[in-house]
C-alpha cells in the first residue's frame, strides 16, 4: 500500500524550508477521512465481535481486519515518507544556526 500510495499521490504540494526549518503541508481532507475510517473500521469490528462473538476467530476475517488495517497504516506511511523525502537533499547540506 505504500508503494502505491507513494505513485498515486505525488508530494507536489509539499515543501520543506530550510531556513526555518519548518514543513508546508496544504490543508486535505485526506487525513480526517482516513482517522474517522480507522475509528469506524474498529467500532465495525467490535460490535461485530459483540454480537456474534466467534465470528473474528476465523481466517477470512482476520485476514480482512488485518488488511484493512495494513491499508489504512500504509496510507499513513506514504504520507510520512514522502514528508521525509523532502528534507534527504538537504541532509548533506550544512546547517544555517
Amino acid at each position: 500500500m505504500v508503494v502505491i500510495s507513494l505513485a498515486w499521490v505525488p508530494s507536489r504540494r509539499l515543501a520543506y524550508d530550510a531556513s526555518t526549518a519548518r514543513f508546508t503541508v496544504p490543508g486535505s481532507w485526506m487525513p480526517l477521512a482516513l482517522m474517522m475510517g480507522i475509528f469506524f473500521f474498529k467500532y465495525a469490528v467490535a460490535v461485530a465481535h459483540a454480537i456474534k462473538p466467534g465470528i473474528l476467530d476465523t481466517t477470512p476475517a482476520a485476514v480482512m481486519v488485518a488488511a484493512t488495517y495494513g491499508v489504512f497504516s500504509g496510507l499513513f506511511m506514504a504520507r510520512a515518507l514522502c514528508l521525509s523525502g523532502l528534507m534527504k537533499p538537504l541532509q548533506g547540506a550544512p546547517r544555517n544556526a
